[in-house]
């Protein structure tokens, strides 16, 4: 089965099918794990911390505060951000620690993700068994809910970009003009619906 993925800059942008189908074919602990990944549109480094504080998500304000110890990186914009969700964004944050919690319960251990590298290879090989055009790699679901929330929220670009932690519009311009289908829209706002409203 072919696919009509998309590539920016190197980066595979999943149309909400592709995402379904690679979602469906991994095991229920990474299940989670991407829907935390896409949902949120985190940076690797600051989901892996992200899953010690769960104290960090705010479900009343339909939010995740990250603070600037959650990822020191050099070119991060801001020292803190908040990061909205849609109402899948809401529930991919509650799946994902009542998953932890009922792993640990069981296996008397907590969960380990893979590393960036790990995680990529993961991904890679996924992609391959799958037939995809273009290799997902981790950096594939914070540019595909990028991409997600620029075509469905062109006039709230600037808060898409603060929320994502970009210090400027440019990294979010060439996502508005990702052609989806007329379908594949309908299935985007299916899934960004109450974010910011």
């Amino acid at each position: 089965m072919g696919t009509e993925m998309f590539e920016k800059n190197g980066v595979a942008i999943l149309t909400p099918e592709e995402y379904r189908r690679l979602k469906s074919f991994v095991k229920p602990k990474f299940q989670r794990w991407l829907d935390l990944l896409l949902f949120t549109g985190m940076r690797y480094a600051e989901a892996l911390k992200f899953m010690h504080r769960k104290e960090l998500y705010q479900p009343e304000r339909r939010c995740i505060f990250l603070p600037h110890e959650i990822d020191k990186k050099a070119q991060r914009a801001a020292k803190e951000r908040y990061i909205y969700l849609s109402y899948q964004g809401m529930l991919a944050v509650e799946r994902f620690f009542s998953f932890l919690d009922k792993y640990k319960h069981e296996h008397q251990k907590p969960l380990k993700y893979p590393s960036y590298i790990g995680m990529d290879y993961n991904l890679r090989q996924w992609s391959k068994k799958l037939g995809f055009e273009y290799n997902v790699t981790v950096k594939s679901f914070r540019k595909t809910w990028e991409s997600y929330l620029t075509v469905s929220f062109q006039d709230r670009v600037a808060l898409i970009a603060l929320s994502q932690g970009h210090t400027d519009l440019t990294s979010l311009n060439h996502y508005i003009q990702i052609p989806f289908t007329d379908d594949e829209k309908r299935q985007i706002q299916e899934l960004v619906v109450g974010w910011l409203q």
